[in-house]
């Protein structure tokens, strides 16, 4: 290679037609050329992809889809308003028939009054350890004044 990279080259390294060693070749000489960098630049900016996704791909296929499998196609549309709607109608129907269900046997009144138990039996869990640190801090003070 000369002393500057011909701009055919260049070309080939952007595409990826040059071989392993020539490719090392180039890209250690870019990395020291600033000319040939520039002119690298270049080609990239001239280079573009030899094919593209047309604005009406997503359109096209779809349409293909629906031809391939209309009933599948068909089927979605229908279920996603009517079953989505007739579902959510029936969740909370059967909440509302749980809530009463479990109102008339007396579920709530059964946890309310096992909550009020609990609060009453019980000091609760940072009481019980502020307790137990007082209670060793007591004892560690009594066992020093012993100890001296």
């Amino acid at each position: 290679m000369s002393s500057h990279m011909e701009w055919e080259i260049l070309q080939q390294y952007v595409v990826g037609q040059l071989l392993e060693d020539n490719q090392r070749k180039v890209e250690d000489h870019l990395s020291e050329c600033d000319i040939c960098f520039d002119h690298y630049m270049g080609v990239i900016e001239e280079w573009s992809v030899p094919f593209s996704v047309s604005h009406s791909f997503t359109d096209d296929t779809l349409e293909k889809l629906q031809t391939v499998q209309p009933k599948l196609a068909n089927e979605s549309s229908k279920s996603s308003s009517r079953e989505v709607h007739r579902k959510t109608i029936g969740h909370y129907v059967l909440a509302a028939g749980l809530t009463v269900l479990l109102m008339f046997t007396g579920v709530f009144d059964m946890l309310f009054s096992l909550n009020d138990q609990i609060k009453a039996d019980d000091p609760s869990i940072s009481e019980q350890i502020l307790e137990s640190n007082f209670l060793d801090s007591l004892n560690n003070g009594k066992e020093e004044k012993g100890n001296e």
